[in-house]
């Protein structure tokens, strides 16, 4: 027991060196007096903390642990007893404080303690068990009337509200609901008006989740609702209105801030109340105020140092719940509803047939909240961009917390879901914090991960920070701080998002949307959008498109499918590439194929396509040069220094090229041909591609006659997806035009390099008159409306196809 002539802080802090070295801690009888008189409103922040930390530790523990429940009630009871007996409203402050700390902790012994029988005088037995006396009821009775307990009083129901056990105490305890009915409009109290909404909104909130099949129907679903007390229904709206006045109006006492803004998050799920908020004059400004970004004063430049011009640190650690309840509304207010795939609507449609069936009720669809589409959505994005969203996002990220830099992470999302506020999120700073945000978040998610594995981990390259969980601790969400900076990646010039050099700097986006790519719960989407933004990535510089070809990592999520058998096993980022490459999805398919367009003009992106072994690549195979300079047997080229590989994977790899050039979709075409057109200056490349063409399809078509595909026309279809048939007149595209003519020239320079009178010389070059390559340049050159990049690489080429004759 600590002594009576050390300050609080002091018997605080030995209070918690204590319980945190006893196994199964106990506090006395003046312990728990000296925590109740610390938690108290009013009480200076740090002696608050430092006894919530004390409580927190003595219910260390499975909150169901009923050996641990029974002794913190057992200690607690004799003090609230004394307490309770007879005491004015001033002195069960304390009490009731210390309970509003203990219910997110230990809801079972709040209960317990609330619920404990008084011994009391009655008239007869049946007196007393008619009219029991316990905390509660004494509580109720003396906040009946105005005193500063009242307040406290409804922190505490409100905290009650939050867990299972105190909605199901307040439900069976009417004369509750009827306190807080009474005490919303009571007086010019705004903090104990704000209180009894945020109980009130939390009971509303167990209604819904009891609204299950087989349950009676009850409330509805236009702001109001059947309060669990049985009595008046709870206008939503109304106490949407008590919270957000709160806000706009803040007390000198902060205190309640936070369960005010736990209230609004609850709240602010449904779409009347989005919208609701959000058109409420002032309130998103005044929200975004309670920030705590660093605010700069002012000087003059001899007195005050450059250095020195702020009020706070920046570095300087924010208020957590603070930051997490401002993040969380935000975060409500501003987000889409999820895109469902077809199945997952279907099982909603059984569902919700289901329940009405079980109701009794006729069977109906339920329609989207036109206050929750996209274009409503829209407009309250640009509402809190417009009121300082961006900015407010500085100080919110300063909170120590795994679950704010998610929260913050969303919030990002949301911001720039629409390319149009894309600009205003750079322009404010808004990719800075985001940049900040995915490498903590990249931090927490790979130290847990290797947390988890002793000999295997993702090479970051980033900072790390201790996650200070275990095997079993929840995954860190990174996928929408990931598709944020995927969506600025892909639509913001490199020279505006990086800051300089932004060669250098670009890079610290690599491993993030490698994660983002590799993931295994990524939507297609979010796939898309990775390969995008690796597009434009791989297009700065060829270093990155290199740092990309050989990246390999181990993804966050346990991987599905035939690249990694286990969750440590590192995975290719390239190797997902070309999966990606074969996916049905189109936009997908594109993206994939695209990015190998800016990856092969790479050191180790030609190496990889192409077969050769430059020295960058990271195939290697047995090359068929002699070491002399001499032809192979079969008569194909030798070039010094790079060697043409027997190399069936990249052969593979250039024949999926190769039959992309001839899909449905044209920028697909586009792009494969271009990365064709690239390659194919590879002897090695012109080797393995003439030498494979029956690697794909039937083997009837050579691979000439699959190269003058992309001089055809494209195909179109009509409405229902009908092909039309292409009238011979119909001119092809000019760019696939123009990659087709190039793949074909660089073909033919191969061919004629090879030794005269070689057996592959011989055996191409009736191959490619076979196929026509002569006729269709004809036609090329005699087509109207094409280019001189065109037609100066055709007529080189049929003056090849003459000295092979």
């Amino acid at each position: 027991m600590p002594p009576s002539g050390e300050s609080a802080e002091q018997q605080l802090t030995q209070l918690l060196h204590r319980v945190s070295s006893v196994i199964e801690p106990t506090p006395y009888p003046s312990e728990v007096r000296l925590l109740a008189d610390n938690l108290t409103p009013g009480t200076d922040r740090t002696l608050r903390s430092l006894a919530y930390l004390c409580l927190s530790k003595l219910c260390t523990g499975p909150p169901a642990d009923a050996d641990r429940n029974a002794r913190l009630a057992e200690a607690f009871r004799p003090v609230f007893d004394d307490w309770l007996a007879d005491a004015p409203p001033e002195t069960l402050i304390p009490a009731t404080a210390l309970l509003a700390a203990l219910f997110p902790l230990s809801p079972v012994t709040g209960v317990a303690l609330l619920t404990n029988a008084l011994e009391t005088p009655s008239p007869s037995p049946e007196a007393q068990d008619e009219n029991q006396v316990d905390a509660l009821a004494v509580l109720l009775e003396t906040a009946e009337l105005p005193s500063p307990l009242q307040p406290v009083f409804a922190e505490l129901l409100a905290s009650a509200a939050g867990t299972k056990q105190g909605r199901e105490l307040m439900r069976t305890r009417k004369e509750v609901g009827e306190w807080l009915h009474g005490a919303l409009d009571f007086g010019e109290d705004k903090a104990l008006g704000a209180l009894c909404a945020v109980a009130l909104s939390k009971q509303s909130r167990e209604e819904q989740v009891q609204d299950l099949p087989g349950q009676e129907a009850g409330g509805s679903d236009d702001g109001g609702r059947e309060s669990g007390s049985g009595k008046a229904p709870i206008d939503e709206l109304a106490l949407a209105d008590k919270m957000a006045a709160l806000i706009i109006s803040p007390p000198s006492n902060t205190t309640t801030l936070l369960p005010t803004l736990e209230g609004l998050s609850v709240l602010s799920l449904k779409p009347i109340i989005k919208h609701h908020l959000a058109s409420t004059p002032g309130f998103l400004a005044s929200l975004l105020s309670l920030s705590p970004v660093p605010r700069s004063r002012g000087g003059s430049l001899p007195v005050t140092p450059r250095g020195s011009i702020s009020d706070h640190n920046p570095l300087e650690l924010a208020e957590t719940s603070l930051c997490y309840g401002i993040t969380t509304v935000l975060v409500n207010l501003t987000s889409r509803r999820p895109v469902v795939s077809a199945e997952d609507q279907q099982i909603a449609k059984l569902r919700a047939m289901a329940i009405s069936g079980k109701k009794g009720g006729s069977e109906s669809e339920p329609e989207d909240d036109p206050l929750d589409s996209d274009e409503a959505v829209r407009e309250r994005v640009k509402r809190a961009l417009k009121a300082g969203g961006v900015g407010a996002l500085s100080g919110l990220v300063r909170a120590d917390s795994r679950l704010v830099k998610e929260g913050l992470g969303r919030l990002c999302l949301n911001l720039v879901e629409d390319q149009g506020d894309r600009p205003t999120f750079v322009r404010d700073g808004g990719f800075k914090v985001l940049s900040a945000i995915v490498r903590d978040l990249m931090a927490a998610a790979t130290s847990k991960a290797a947390s988890s594995s002793s000999h295997h981990g993702a090479t970051t390259g980033t900072s790390t920070i201790i996650a200070g969980g275990s095997a079993t601790a929840p995954e860190v969400e990174v996928l929408p701080a990931f598709q944020a900076l995927a969506k600025m990646t892909i639509t913001t010039p490199p020279n505006l998002l990086f800051p300089p050099p932004h060669t250098t700097t670009a890079l610290n986006a690599l491993t993030p949307l490698y994660h983002l790519l590799l993931h295994a719960k990524s939507s297609l989407l979010q796939t898309f959008e990775a390969l995008m933004a690796l597009t434009n990535l791989a297009s700065i510089d060829p270093s990155i498109a290199d740092r990309i070809v050989s990246a390999s990592i181990v993804p966050l999520g346990r991987s599905e499918g035939f690249l990694a058998s286990n969750a440590d096993e590192q995975v290719s980022v390239v190797s997902k590439v070309e999966e990606l490459m074969l996916e049905e999805n189109t936009l997908v398919r594109r993206a994939a194929t695209e990015l190998v367009c800016n990856l092969v003009p790479s050191p180790r992106g030609w190496s990889y396509w192409s077969g050769e072994d430059n020295g960058n690549g990271k195939d290697s195979g047995n090359g068929k040069d002699n070491g002399n300079g001499e032809a192979n047997d079969d008569g194909s080229a030798v070039v010094i220094g790079r060697k043409p590989l027997s190399n069936s994977r990249a052969a593979s790899r250039l024949n999926v090229l190769l039959a992309l050039t001839n899909v449905d979709d044209l920028p697909t075409r586009l792009a494969a041909g271009g990365a064709l057109a690239i390659i194919t200056e590879s002897p090695s490349a012109n080797y393995l591609l003439l030498t494979s063409s029956a690697a794909i399809g039937d083997g009837k078509r050579s691979t000439w006659s699959r190269a003058l595909s992309m001089l055809e026309p494209d195909e179109m279809e009509d409405e229902s997806g009908e092909k039309i048939t292409v009238i011979s007149s119909t001119p092809p595209n000019p760019d696939l035009v123009h990659r087709g003519v190039i793949v074909l020239l660089n073909m033919l320079q191969y061919v004629s390099s090879l030794e005269r009178g070689g057996e592959q010389r011989q055996r191409e070059t009736k191959s490619a008159r076979e196929a026509g390559v002569e006729e269709r340049l004809m036609e090329i050159l005699r087509g109207s409306g094409v280019g001189r990049e065109v037609l100066e690489p055709t007529v080189e080429a049929l003056k090849l196809l003459k000295q092979l004759k």
